[in-house]
């Protein structure tokens, strides 16, 4: 150490004692742990020959300043605590004060030392402190909502997580997060501002609407949400039919009400409110039926905003007028202080619902885009964003190919939105996620959108909302895993009935009004919605993650009919135990459930769950081939993809030997593994209970969610980089992770 640090530490030390110079380094340590750890910090404290001299001078050169003369003065503020009713506190005043000034002066001095270079450190023992505060491992926090003994626990914080950093990863089960490689680029949250949803925001008492708007649009105490969808015009959660223009054959539109006088009494009132605290939020409109007018009729369908006909409800010759209807909604929604996003052409096209609907195959979709819609937004709103389909999964791929190579609507689309729908409620959340990747490589440059998902019937309480919760997690995870850039629930609240909806189509929401109106208590849902939208903001990346969790003990397998096979990392759990019955039927161990071949619209023969009293399918396995059939047709890999959670299902079996078409079956552990995995992985039924995803954020911060769906816990170990983490989620849990 030179002779001037020397100096200076010395008379830190002579002037301001024994006692203080301690409290410096307690502080200093403390503020040490709060920034890399304590046992960083304290092996920073050994380098340089660990004397305090060399500490004391490295504090003043590395900012630590002000904190001593935080130090210094605080004996003169400790007069406030002094009693002035005894004699003793004027004196002890009076000593603390000048303490305080001395010590301000002597702080003053040093200070000036440290800043004009008169104190240096040794090269050796900067060099070693920079290595070592580049070494120390980020804080990382974590928060968890989990469901036990009945009882909800809601965004926990789960401390004394640390990080071991260049230790051997020896687990077996774990998750490895890669930053270096990343996907695409979030673009937020939300909800959907229907007319039921606004009804019951009105109900609510002033402060109570300010709790709702801080729980849902607040960046740091809330979820943070920038997105809302906003119906055009009326839909089943309004509580009547209604459109801006009903006048008959009014092709011009001369009576629309420009003033969307309608929306104006509860919607547009709950919107402004919100973009109060959101105001770069992104609203897009999507209608549910044009004005009957509009529509086609037929022997068995009267014209009406309820329905449709198929294959086409609305009007070949009023398709210029609905594009036209389109464009003077945006503007009259502009005028009332409410700029769009975006929009959809339609909302669930493929449905003809007993509620406001209007059907529309791909092909007429894109001619309207084409032809009428996507002229008039270019001429009226250039910047609005217009995205295609809006309905189920399932679809998504075949209207991608459709609408994407159209010769006049491609060049007016900006991307794809979807619903997580499914024909049957508990296969909502579920089913066809693999073609969002599908339909990702139809056109890389643009974006997918979630825009719909909600549980019905009715209001969830106990163990089915945290199922209903946890569908949700595993809905939005797998979405994100697949390029989806956002996830937008439906309604934002609804009564305590799950209303109020005209047709009697009620269903779950995150936020539920008490029945007096005058409270609300917030789902689970809520929760799960929030690991994700509250952590991963506006352009983060998703990273690429590796989940090879494994179970000590398999759990219940908690499956539903029409549930997928798949093909995931082997984890030990029960929905990775087959084992082939007296008829020939492949079982999971200790369950009712049987693989089924299903024929399906597009994937041609799916591999999917049903009761094995219910099936009559039989199984012929080649243990030296390793192919398993039913006839002409054997198990395969969709595409022949060994990625976690691709598909399984049924091709003609190859001439040649196909290695995606060969199994094992072991009869020790009950694994039925694919011969094509160069790792360990196994046919899961339905899909693998633990799951993850990662992101990094503009700020470059680091985030991991993971969802762990099973009956028992899963202990594994985060590996990124050098760094691992020992940890365990318990069941039914999800947990949020978050590091610099």
């Amino acid at each position: 150490m030179s002779s001037r640090t020397s100096t200076v530490s010395c008379i830190i030390q002579i002037i301001l004692g024994k006692e203080v110079i301690n409290l410096v380094l307690d502080r200093t340590r403390k503020l040490a742990d709060s920034r890399t750890g304590l046992q960083g910090f304290l092996t920073f404290n050994a380098v340089g020959g660990g004397t305090r001299s060399s500490l004391i001078a490295l504090l003043f050169e590395r900012l630590f300043v002000v904190e001593i003369m935080n130090i210094a003065f605080e004996p003169a503020f400790m007069m406030s605590k002094c009693d002035p009713q005894h004699d003793k506190c004027m004196v002890v005043s009076l000593m603390n004060l000048c303490w305080g000034v001395f010590g301000l002066a002597t702080c003053g001095a040093c200070s000036a030392l440290a800043l004009l270079g008169t104190t240096s450190l040794s090269e050796d023992t900067v060099n070693a402190v920079a290595t070592l505060e580049s070494a120390a491992p980020p804080v990382i926090t974590c928060f968890q909502s989990s469901y036990v003994d009945n009882m909800t626990h809601m965004m926990e914080p789960i401390t004394g997580l640390k990080w071991t950093r260049g230790g051997p990863k020896t687990s077996n089960s774990f998750i490895t997060v890669d930053f270096n490689t990343k996907y695409q680029e979030i673009m937020g949250f939300g909800g959907a501002f229907t007319e039921a949803a606004a009804l019951q925001f009105k109900k609510l008492p002033k402060d109570k609407q300010e709790e709702v708007l801080t729980l849902y649009f607040d960046q740091q105490k809330g979820s943070a949400y920038n997105f809302g969808r906003v119906p055009m015009g009326s839909c089943d959660f309004s509580e009547d039919s209604y459109s801006f223009d009903d006048v008959l054959n009014d092709t011009q539109l001369l009576h629309f009400d420009t003033s969307v006088k309608h929306d104006q009494q509860v919607l547009i009132p709950f919107i402004k409110r919100a973009l109060e605290r959101q105001p770069d939020m992104k609203l897009f409109l999507a209608p549910w039926s044009p004005p009957a007018w509009m529509k086609q009729s037929g022997p068995k369908y009267v014209p009406s905003m309820l329905g449709s006909m198929d294959p086409a409800g609305l009007k070949a010759d009023m398709r210029a007028t609905w594009a036209l209807y389109f464009s003077k909604f945006i503007t009259a929604y502009k005028k009332q202080g409410i700029p769009f996003w975006g929009l959809t052409p339609q909302n669930e096209p493929e449905f003809a619902a007993p509620w406001e609907a209007c059907k529309y195959n791909a092909s007429y979709q894109a001619d309207f885009i084409g032809d009428y819609l996507g002229p008039v937004l270019d001429r009226d709103h250039p910047d609005i964003t217009l995205m295609i389909f809006d309905h189920n999964r399932a679809s998504v791929h075949q209207w991608a190919k459709t609408i994407y190579n159209h010769p006049t609507a491609s060049q007016y689309v900006d991307g794809m939105a979807f619903h997580w729908y499914d024909m049957e409620r508990f296969m909502d959340g579920v089913a066809y996620h693999e073609r969002l990747n599908d339909t990702h490589f139809v056109d890389k440059n643009r974006f997918m959108l979630a825009t719909e998902s909600c549980s019905c019937p009715g209001v969830a309480y106990g163990d089915d909302a945290w199922f209903r919760a946890q569908r949700y997690g595993h809905d939005i995870m797998t979405d994100l895993n697949n390029h989806v850039t956002g996830w937008v629930d439906w309604n934002l609240i609804l009564d305590h009935k799950g209303g109020p909806n005209h047709q009697g189509n009620n269903c779950d929401a995150p936020i539920i009004l008490t029945e007096d109106g005058k409270d609300f208590n917030i789902q689970p849902m809520f929760y799960f919605i929030q690991h994700f939208s509250k952590y991963i903001p506006v352009g983060s990346r998703r990273v690429k993650t590796q989940v090879a969790a494994r179970f000590e003990k398999p759990g219940t397998p908690q499956l539903f009919w029409g549930y997928p096979a798949s093909l995931s990392t082997c984890d030990g759990s029960s929905r990775q135990a087959f084992s082939k019955t007296e008829d020939n039927k492949i079982q999971v161990v200790g369950s009712s459930w049987c693989l089924v071949l299903i024929e399906t619209q597009y994937q041609g023969k799916e591999v999917q769950m049903t009761e094995c009293k219910f099936t009559q399918q039989t199984w012929t396995i080649d243990e030296k081939s390793g192919r398993i059939s039913d006839g002409d047709y054997c198990l395969s890999l969709n595409h022949g993809s060994t990625e976690n959670g691709v598909r399984v299902i049924a091709t003609s079996c190859s001439d040649e030997m196909s290695v995606h078409q060969q199994w094992a079956l072991d009869a020790e552990d009950n694994s039925l593994r694919s011969r094509a995995s160069s790792t360990d992985q196994c046919v899961t039924a339905g899909y693998s209970f633990v799951q993850a995803t990662a992101f990094v954020t503009p700020e470059d911060r680091k985030v991991l969610v993971v969802l762990n769906e099973n009956t028992e816990s899963a202990d594994f170990e985060i590996q990124v980089g050098d760094m691992t983490l020992e940890t365990t989620i318990p069941r039914g849990a999800i947990r949020t992770y978050t590091w610099d």
